[in-house]
């Protein structure tokens, strides 16, 4: 059996001219869907989370990492913050970090919590626990790592570095 097709060079031009057409449109599309996953995956790759100065609490999550601090920042009494495994905590000046009530910063063998300074050079005034209550004396600070804490400025701030312990 012997099939023929047979068809006009008009129509054969047309038809391959929308053949054409929706493998360009397939094309753009498979580019439109790879772009939208890479925006995607960037915004993600980026997040971070702006921490002014003040009272913080509850839970520093990796998804909103790093943690950018702008300000001396506390816990309060009776109050906690839990920090996660792989999670940034970059200090973007020289603030301070004090307890008064309760730090959970449990990292992992493989995924460290790090405590940093945009500025190497200033650094940031450390983890302080001072005066903190002994009703507080659970915090945790495991896995983690502390850079460029400095102990500079007027008393108690010229004293500790990445840890300040002062009658705790």
């Amino acid at each position: 059996m012997n099939l023929s097709l047979k068809i006009s060079l008009k129509n054969a031009i047309t038809l391959y001219c929308l053949i054409l057409h929706l493998l360009l449109i397939f094309h753009n599309m498979k580019k439109h869907l790879l772009f939208t996953l890479l925006v995607i995956v960037n915004i993600n790759c980026f997040a971070s989370t702006s921490v002014p100065g003040g009272i913080v609490n509850g839970t520093w999550t990796l998804a909103g990492s790093p943690y950018n601090v702008q300000g001396s920042i506390q816990i309060v009494n009776g109050d906690s913050l839990i920090i996660q495994p792989g999670v940034t905590v970059n200090f973007q000046g020289a603030y301070k970090f004090l307890i008064l009530g309760k730090l959970k910063a449990i990292g992992t063998v493989t995924d460290t919590i790090t405590f940093t300074a945009a500025n190497h050079t200033t650094g940031w005034r450390g983890i302080r626990f001072d005066n903190t209550s002994i009703t507080n004396d659970t915090s945790r600070i495991k896995y983690c790592k502390v850079q460029y804490g400095k102990a500079t400025g007027t008393s108690p701030d010229d004293m500790g570095g990445a840890f300040y312990f002062n009658n705790f």
